[in-house]
């Protein structure tokens, strides 16, 4: 029997999502958000990005096939996606046949920065 989710289990993930889009300060990207359409059908949510345009869709999962659908694992789905939009440009830099290391270096600071200021500023 498959596990679907549901219009309540995608308003949980687009909360979520957004608490996470604030703390990450993803705020240079334009998110969209979507649900179904995964590549994968057992894949619980998806980050889909074009990075010369700075647009982002997160996509929660219709069918989490033998996977339990939780609103625990909404949530940590919708955190893991914005984790990766968030590394999205240091992930570019290293997909790259050729890149300079100082570009990779500086983009590596630049999200230090990012979290030690929200770690520190908020505590």
């Amino acid at each position: 029997m498959p596990n679907l989710t549901t219009t309540q289990h995608f308003e949980i993930f687009r909360k979520e999502a957004r608490k996470w889009i604030d703390w990450f300060s993803l705020h240079e990207w334009a998110i969209g958000f979507q649900h179904g359409g995964t590549v994968d059908p057992d894949v619980y949510a998806e980050c889909w990005t074009k990075a010369i345009g700075r647009t982002a869709l997160l996509v929660l999962g219709a069918d989490w096939g033998k996977n339990k659908v939780t609103k625990v694992q909404v949530q940590r789905s919708a955190f893991h996606e914005c984790a990766e939009l968030w590394l999205r440009n240091l992930n570019d830099i290293a997909e790259r046949r050729t890149f300079d290391e100082n570009e990779a270096e500086k983009e590596t600071h630049r999200l230090i920065r990012l979290l030690e200021n929200r770690v520190f500023d908020n505590a």
